[in-house]
């Protein structure tokens, strides 16, 4: 019990590094190219998080039906 508690959230951790330095690197990048007015950055990230998580459910949706 005591192990589970320790290695899940650190399993979660380690999951969320490479995400999290991919973020900070790609709003670099667009700060540089496209300035500071607008968090473009923010915004590209925002949006393939959204494509990638609904591709992702799609997926699992249409592979659940097929197990069925």
């Amino acid at each position: 019990m005591y192990e589970s508690m320790i290695m899940i959230p650190l399993i979660i951790a380690l999951g969320a590094i490479p995400g999290v330095l991919s973020s900070h690197y790609l709003n670099l990048v667009c700060n540089q190219w496209f300035g500071t007015d607008f968090p473009c950055g923010t915004f590209i990230i925002n949006l393939s998080d959204s494509l990638l998580t609904g591709l992702l459910r799609y997926g699992f949706k249409q592979l659940a039906i097929e197990c069925t």
